[in-house]
């Protein structure tokens, strides 16, 4: 690397500790020291939003109970499964227990995750690499899954793609555009689906992520359809303003992420109402003009009006 390169590099990598995801170590930790993990005494304690932001995955999850601070039943078996608490929780959702364990074993082991750009499109960056993993590594990731499925006590009812779902609900991802990298995940994270992959859905699972902020790189997709998560998700019919036009646009979220919408839709009167007035409200100056002196008396005219 460069002289310049050199100047920007850190002198030491941080502690591990402030490094890894800690939801792994929090169940651990809920494990064999029951209490609140907050009030855990870490040689190096991590940052109080790192282990919040952990203790929601898990109880996402329903690996905590509503405190975040006891295992619920589910939260002790994935403490039994020595992987992280998202795929443990696909496992354990899935009706093929083999096929699980095999995906379990890809996403664990970022050796064979994709480096190359994809010369093919897909549904599945996971079935993908499962066909072209070269053979003595494929070897070692069956002997992982072989290990996997014998921990496994019982089998879900989920396929795999809505077992996958059920691990990794906070990591659906929609397009910002047609064909475009750059999406939008759950909770307005911005990442951008990685050359490597060959998924070309506009929706998506991010299963393996690399890189922080909104440059995050989906190295492994899974493409998922409406259908897939039709249940789970909310419609409700919006007035919104395109520049000085009020539209009627009808809206399906999933945990808050818009993932389709249509336009054209009649806009009741009390929902053109309470946009007008938040359109008005985001540039006030440009709608309302008031002069000089204006405003008290508008103050005493309501005030007479409407006592």
């Amino acid at each position: 690397w460069t002289k310049s390169e050199h100047n920007t590099l850190d002198t030491s990598h941080a502690p591990e500790i402030a490094r890894i995801d800690l939801a792994r170590v929090l169940l651990d930790v809920l494990a064999f020291h029951p209490g609140d993990p907050r009030a855990f005494e870490f040689f190096e304690a991590p940052s109080k939003s790192r282990i919040e932001r952990a203790l929601d995955v898990l109880h996402m999850l329903g690996a905590v109970d509503d405190a975040r601070a006891r295992l619920t039943d589910l939260g002790k078996e994935l403490v039994a499964l020595p992987v992280h608490p998202r795929v443990g929780a696909m496992l354990l959702a899935a009706d093929d227990v083999d096929e699980a364990a095999l995906a379990a074993a890809i996403l664990e082991d970022d050796r064979v995750w994709p480096r190359d750009v994809a010369r093919e499109s897909t549904d599945s960056d996971l079935a993908v690499l499962v066909d072209h993993i070269d053979r003595r590594r494929f070897h070692e990731i069956e002997k992982t899954a072989r290990d996997l499925s014998r921990l496994i006590s019982r089998s879900g009812n989920e396929p795999l793609k809505h077992a996958l779902l059920a691990g990794f609900p906070d990591r659906l991802c929609r397009r910002r555009r047609k064909g475009e990298p750059e999406a939008l995940m759950v909770g307005g994270r911005g990442v951008v689906l990685g050359r490597e992959s060959g998924v070309d859905a506009d929706l998506f699972l991010a299963l393996a992520l690399e890189g922080s902020g909104n440059n995050a790189r989906v190295r492994v997709a899974e493409a998922i359809a409406l259908a897939d998560i039709a249940a789970r998700t909310v419609t409700a019919d919006e007035a919104v303003f395109d520049g000085d036009r009020l539209l009627g646009v009808r809206r399906t979220r999933f945990n808050g992420l818009v993932v389709d919408e249509k336009s054209g839709i009649a806009v009741s009167p009390d929902a053109a109402a309470r946009a007008l007035a938040e359109h008005v409200a985001s540039d006030f100056a440009r709608y309302v003009r008031i002069e000089p002196g204006g405003i008290p008396d508008r103050i005493r005219f309501a005030a007479k009006a409407m006592p």
